[in-house]
């Protein structure tokens, strides 16, 4: 399940994902979001926050972070992390990884 994480800026695409992925969750949610933060803004920031493990047909991949300014990845799962960070050079933006305790600072850093 992708839910809105509400509060931040309307150039912050900010999710939050729990559960099983969820084709219907990608195209009824991220996807909207991204198209309605691009129509008013012409650099985007992406908040995604990880409660679990991607399924091996998650839709949200490194061809959906390369239409970001800045990304930052929340999660506690080292395994998701450690394959972001040995990635980070294929996404053409900043990208840090944040453990789900330190969620405030994330925000703070993806709206700098």
């Amino acid at each position: 399940m992708i839910e809105i994480i509400p509060n931040l800026p309307d150039h912050i695409v900010a999710l939050h994902k729990s559960g099983e992925d969820n084709d219907d969750d990608f195209e009824n949610i991220f996807v909207p979001a991204v198209e309605q933060a691009q129509q008013k803004h012409e650099k985007i920031r992406l908040l995604y926050q990880m409660d679990s493990e991607p399924s091996d047909n998650s839709k949200v991949g490194l061809k959906e972070f390369a239409q970001f300014e800045r990304i930052t990845l929340v999660t506690d799962s080292a395994s998701v992390a450690s394959k972001i960070k040995s990635f980070s050079f294929l996404i053409p933006c900043e990208i840090r990884v944040f453990p789900i305790a330190e969620l405030e600072d994330a925000k703070l850093w993806i709206s700098e």
